[in-house]
């Protein structure tokens, strides 16, 4: 409406407040919002406006300078490929080069944030070349100026962050974007790397920019695709579990958990800034929510600052009571490391989508020495779950070792095949029953007899 001194007023009524649930989407995608703003011509289609847009980011990012490399970085991926037979292998070593070679100033735990901006940003490819330092966007066009300089087909993605909204071309603003990898041609195909990503492993990009839709400009034009999405064994939890069960209920025993892909980036990021008495801080906590009474002591933490191997703990653990006795019968649940964990979803109603950040798998050995004295009535496994779409699923096999009195709990889970990883709210009820069941399995008991 017209307001006062040329002003306009916009009004909206009964407008829902935002309620927090458990992996709902961005809150962008759930609630109404007005982008305003001034430009002096207006576009007559999405693609129109990509394509002055797409010019102004050539110049702005010169994308022509790095796309078109001189000499010198001509010269340096030569040497850098040295031996390479492959495509593969020369995009491999320019990769390791510029992940292991180039000091990455955005992820240098020894500089505050002040620091950082203090280092004066590097003017071209060519500058980060010879420094051999840079932050994670002069590493990503050094890259696209080696691979370029090697022949391949390269453009540099701009696209959207999945933290924030879900991004479409035709969400037409330069607001929605960034520069977010380096896409590299390989055939028919567009491949995404990040090496300035520092903890991502080769050929995998952040969750924040998987499947979402990219702009991947080149000197003259721009052409509109989408990054792919990570499927589960791309990122894994893989836990072990080496423990010995006491007639009194308490179970003690080593751990071993590692992380790969976005699982172990998340960890990584979360970690590499920290003390190490404040890094297994937080591992205590995270296993004290839900084993209230372990004693965790011997704890290594692996591989921190090392993109290409898993993010790993190690620790001894000791929990009293974990076993329940009851006269001379005693009640274990096998799957330790699923001990104490809430129903992923605990209300029956949900007023927005369900959204999990990426694809996951869970791959769990455990082996119990049980006490001498004592016998499992029956090693029953859980019936293996999966849903007719073929997007998730939770096998667990229980064995007996019996010349050991040892108990063998295999668990394998995933969830995301297909990159489905988006539910709307009318999956959510099938959705709850699934996870639920996975709960239920998780949670299996079985009885072991005094002998």
């Amino acid at each position: 409406e017209k307001d006062k001194n040329g002003f306009y007023r916009a009004t909206l009524n009964n407008v829902p407040a935002i309620k927090e649930e458990p992996y709902m989407p961005p809150v962008d995608e759930i609630r109404k919002w007005l982008l305003v703003y001034y430009t002096k011509s207006k576009p007559s289609s999405a693609t129109d406006f990509w394509s002055r847009l797409g010019g102004q980011i050539v110049q702005n990012y010169g994308v022509k300078d790095t796309l078109k490399p001189d000499k010198d970085i001509k010269s340096a991926a030569e040497q850098i490929t040295a031996g390479a037979a492959t495509q593969e292998e020369k995009i491999r070593k320019i990769f390791d080069f510029c992940k292991q070679k180039v000091k990455n100033i955005s992820y240098d735990p020894n500089l505050t944030d002040d620091q950082k901006d203090e280092i004066k940003p590097s003017k071209s490819a060519s500058d980060t070349y010879k420094k051999l330092q840079g932050r994670a966007s002069d590493i990503n066009e050094l890259f696209a100026a080696l691979s370029s300089a090697l022949g391949f087909e390269t453009r540099l993605a701009f696209g959207g962050d999945r933290s924030e909204k879900f991004f479409t071309v035709e969400q037409a603003h330069e607001s929605f974007i960034h520069f977010s990898a380096v896409a590299v041609k390989f055939g028919n195909e567009w491949r995404f790397f990040s090496p300035g990503d520092f903890f991502l492993p080769f050929g995998m990009l952040d969750w924040r920019e998987e499947s979402t839709g990219v702009l991947l400009l080149g000197t003259k034009d721009y052409l509109i695709s989408e990054t792919p999405y990570s499927v589960p064994n791309n990122s894994v939890e893989r836990r072990k579990g080496n423990f010995k069960l006491s007639e009194d209920g308490t179970l003690t025993g080593t751990v071993r958990i590692e992380f790969t892909g976005n699982l172990a980036n998340e960890r990584k990021k979360d970690n590499y800034k920290l003390s190490q008495n404040q890094q297994e801080d937080n591992l205590k906590e995270e296993i004290k929510q839900r084993l209230s009474t372990a004693e965790i002591s011997s704890i290594s933490i692996e591989n921190l600052m090392d993109p290409e191997k898993p993010f790993a703990y190690v620790f001894n653990i000791s929990v009293p009571n974990y076993a329940q006795k009851t006269g001379r019968r005693m009640f274990i649940q096998p799957g330790f490391f699923e001990y104490g964990k809430q129903p992923v979803f605990q209300t029956e109603d949900r007023t927005y989508p369900v959204f999990f950040h990426f694809p996951w798998s869970e791959i769990d050995e455990i082996i119990i020495t049980l006490p001498p004295n004592f016998e499992l009535e029956s090693p029953n496994s859980p019936t293996p779950i999966g849903d007719p779409s073929g997007i998730s699923k939770l096998d667990i096999r229980i064995l007996l070792d019996q010349a050991t009195n040892t108990l063998i709990y295999r668990r394998n889970f995933e969830f995301g095949n297909k990159g489905i990883t988006l539910f709307p709210k009318n999956s959510y009820p099938p959705l709850k029953r699934l996870f639920d069941l996975f709960h239920s399995s998780d949670n299996h008991t079985l009885t072991l007899r005094q002998k």
